[in-house]
């Protein structure tokens, strides 16, 4: 593959690197000031986030710390142990339990965030409630969910579930602290479980957005409870809960990770140094970076802002260097299709204009070194035409065939005197005082003479038709320009037993004339018609280099034969008035 730079116009390619450029540094600076952007906003997030969740922690820290203390106090009550213990008589037993009841009872009354009391016991026969409160049989402890996770442990706590006793009108939805009850002796006698409020709890933790969920997980990772943000799956049935911890073990001490599930969100936790347990926040991601979404809407709108003022940028930048690039462009065409007579405007004052001032010194240097040339090729004509008509030197050739001619006179011998004065007016037309160019008509006169001496000279049936316009007779021509076509014709076409048929015919075409010499003799073929070195073909060339340098292109000499066909030339020169300087040298027309 090419490279683009060497192949598309400077114009376009300065437009689309000025302009893929600039997008690059657009969308770089926009991607990276988003990514910053987010990267902050996770950071304050988190930083804000871990203190409130540890004051939160340090509220149910408080709270629990009371419940703990509480159920201390109640299974450490003498009058609790003794009735557990079996001791007294029934009725004193019965008084007891009364007794006990109303003390346990009076808890859920004082504490705001205490739902219920519950005391188990193999040594209690029947329940007995109060309210939420009661005396339960140590068989229905173990029937309950609290039974299998607190059945090896002297004391801890559950997580949300459904309160033993309660009113139906009242939400039972608790979380449980369990102590079990010994003796001095150490033998258990009973379980004392303090319910508190989930609702008490929630308002404790509930205070996220309503997009966030919020766990809160005990010291063997089991969720306490929990607050659902909307869109949010509850964590138990999330599927999560064990990919949650892993990642939370993993994060520590850092105490935040990004975790991925059904959505992808943020984990933020806090554990305190007096609490096995974890309150967690998960966060979903969308909503963290919702900000930063206004800010990517005002990166997006300065994105297309910065890339419409790009594109005008690029296209005003490409237009202003490429300018002057496109006039030295069209100026070097014109220069190149031959058209030297421009002026190349040079307003710049950098590389531009020394480059236009190079090119401007280039052109005059050239203009000069034509007409030079141009100068040097008239002359070269003029010295080669005064060579070829100086060649014979009409003195020597009249005084000579004269002295021929009295001489053949003399002696009787008409037909050498005949041929002597054909001859003589040949050389009258053909050296014509020095002119380069003849009227037509003594052109025509010039070929009348030739082929009367040709004739005499070999005697043939030769016919010969003639037909040019009276009106184009008074055009000038360079002299002898058909007769070496005519001599062509008689002594290398022409059978001097058979003789054979010269058409000679002229026309006009607009500004032009043309000529067409035609015979019927041998003919010859044309490729090597530059080849032969012999008089005849010498002086077909003669013409064709006069009609050349004279005229210049289109104007020349075309011909058309082949063995055993005939020959047809073809003459085409532009019409040459008869006044102006042209009989002497340049033509004018």
């Amino acid at each position: 593959m090419k490279n683009p730079f060497k192949v598309f116009s400077f114009r376009y390619t300065f437009f689309f690197t000025f302009l893929l450029f600039a997008l690059t540094l657009i969308l770089l600076i926009g991607v990276t000031s988003y990514s910053i952007t987010t990267q902050e906003t996770v950071a304050r997030m988190i930083e804000s986030r871990k203190l409130l969740l540890s004051e939160i922690h340090k509220q149910l820290i408080t709270q629990m710390q009371v419940i703990e203390h509480d159920s201390l106090t109640l299974s450490s009550n003498p009058k609790i142990i003794n009735y557990l213990n079996n001791a007294g008589e029934p009725y004193e037993r019965v008084q007891q339990k009364r007794d006990i009841l109303d003390q346990i009872s009076r808890l859920s009354y004082v504490k705001e965030g205490v739902h219920s009391v519950e005391l188990y016991s193999k040594n209690i026969e029947s329940d007995e409630t109060f309210g939420t409160n009661g005396l339960y049989n140590y068989a229905k402890y173990e029937a309950n969910d609290l039974y299998e996770p607190t059945r090896h442990a002297d004391s801890g706590w559950i997580g949300a579930h459904e309160a033993v006793s309660g009113l139906e009108s009242e939400d039972n939805e608790v979380i449980s602290f369990v102590r079990k009850i010994t003796t001095v002796t150490g033998n258990e006698v009973g379980v004392l479980v303090i319910n508190m409020k989930l609702d008490y709890v929630k308002k404790i933790v509930a205070n996220q957005s309503p997009h966030d969920s919020r766990y809160i997980l005990d010291s063997y990772d089991r969720l306490i409870t929990e607050v659902v943000g909307d869109g949010m799956k509850p964590f138990a049935v999330s599927n999560a809960d064990n990919r949650v911890i892993r990642a939370m073990d993993k994060a520590n001490p850092e105490k935040f990770a990004i975790f991925e599930s059904d959505q992808k969100m943020l984990l933020i936790w806090d554990k305190q140094m007096n609490s096995n347990w974890v309150v967690l926040d998960a966060i979903p991601w969308d909503y963290i970076t919702q900000a930063s979404s206004k800010i990517k809407s005002v990166i997006l709108i300065a994105i297309v802002a910065c890339t419409a003022l790009a594109v005008v940028m690029a296209l005003l930048l490409s237009r202003q260097f490429s300018l002057p690039i496109r006039h030295l462009v069209r100026a070097v065409s014109q220069v190149k299709s031959g058209n030297l007579n421009i002026q190349i405007q040079n307003e710049y004052e950098n590389e531009f204009g020394t480059l236009n001032d190079s090119i401007h010194l280039m052109i005059q240097r050239i203009q000069s070194l034509l007409a030079e040339v141009d100068e040097q090729n008239r002359k070269k004509r003029e010295a080669e035409l005064q060579m070829l008509q100086e060649q014979i030197n009409p003195h020597f050739l009249y005084n000579t065939l004269d002295m021929i001619n009295w001489r053949a006179i003399e002696y009787g011998a008409g037909d050498i005197s005949k041929m002597l004065s054909l001859l003589g007016k040949m050389l009258r037309l053909g050296l014509s005082k020095g002119a380069a160019f003849i009227p037509i008509r003594d052109e025509m006169e010039y070929l009348r003479y030739y082929i009367e001496l040709q004739t005499i000279r070999f005697p043939c049936d030769l016919q010969i038709t003639v037909n040019v316009p009276d009106n184009l007779c008074s055009y000038m021509v360079p002299k002898l320009m058909l007769q070496p076509f005519i001599e062509n014709s008689l002594i290398h076409g022409m059978d001097r037993d058979k003789g054979g048929r010269i058409e000679i015919e002229a026309g006009e075409s607009g500004p032009d004339i043309w000529f067409r010499l035609t015979d019927n003799g041998k003919g010859m073929d044309v490729r090597q018609l530059s080849e032969r070195k012999d008089l005849g073909v010498s002086g077909i060339r003669n013409v064709r280099e006069r009609i050349k340098l004279y005229f210049g292109d289109p104007y020349g000499v075309e011909i058309e034969s082949g063995i055993n066909r005939g020959t047809v030339v073809h003459i085409r020169i532009p019409k040459v008035s008869p006044d102006g300087p042209g009989h002497k040298g340049e033509p004018t027309w």
